[in-house]
């Protein structure tokens, strides 16, 4: 582009590409106006994929949160882990913990600490696999970072804010204007949205762990310990 601002030739010998290069850049802040016009054609994209995903982790956070089931699960494992471990006193099963279950073992036959936890559901709470019906709602909300939620809206706001300042410099586009207008409302209502979603998801966090972790990692506990509990098959 600098060589083009910087010719030293006709532009009338220029291959056709780079004279329709050279033509567009003569347009007044036509750099801005391209910036405007990618803004203006990602946006709805990137609004919509951003509310989907804080859907994913306010809905699965709400899940959790309000679950009998998931809380009669634990209950379940940190009575066995307790029973296998006997200690003067019992212990508390930390997020840390729960993350490793699924890789236990009982230390004299090696049988693993999940099919216990699964054997004593199928035999008194079978209500408790009714949990892999939200398996797949939890492994989603497992895939997403909320962190990086923040990151994208922070990085819309801050392109908008950069847009405002062009088209100031833009001949009057009541197109554009209109455009800017329902930005600004649509912004807002994502920020209200994150901030709702951000609540939930501590609120469900702290609720089961002082621990501050990312959301990947609290779902993905929590989809690992679903997805390993095994419904007994009945006998034929």
């Amino acid at each position: 582009i600098d060589a083009f601002r910087h010719l030293s030739i006709d532009k009338e010998k220029l291959p056709p590409t780079d004279r329709l290069m050279y033509e567009i850049i003569q347009i007044p802040f036509y750099t801005d106006r391209l910036n405007t016009l990618k803004f203006k054609l990602i946006f709805a994209d990137n609004y919509h994929l951003l509310k989907d995903q804080m859907h994913l982790i306010n809905e699965a956070s709400c899940f959790l949160y309000q679950s009998k089931h998931i809380k009669k699960l634990l209950e379940i494992i940190l009575s066995v882990v307790n029973h296998l471990n006997p200690t003067a006193t019992q212990r508390i099963l930390t997020l840390d913990d729960l993350s490793k279950i699924c890789d236990l073992k009982t230390s004299k036959t090696r049988i693993p600490i999940m099919n216990i936890v699964s054997e004593i559901c199928n035999d008194h709470h079978s209500e408790i696999f009714g949990l892999k019906q939200n398996y797949k709602l939890i492994l989603s909300a497992s895939k997403i970072d909320l962190d990086l939620i923040k990151s994208g809206i922070d990085e819309i706001k801050q392109e908008f804010e950069q847009i405002q300042l062009c088209i100031n410099k833009f001949e009057e586009n009541i197109e554009i204007q209109k455009f800017v207008s329902n930005c600004q409302e649509t912004l807002h209502e994502i920020v209200r949205y994150y901030q709702i979603t951000n609540d939930q998801f501590h609120k469900t966090l702290s609720y089961f762990t002082k621990e501050i972790t990312p959301s990947t990692r609290f779902f993905s506990t929590f989809a690992n310990l679903i997805h390993s509990l095994q419904i007994k098959r009945p006998t034929l």
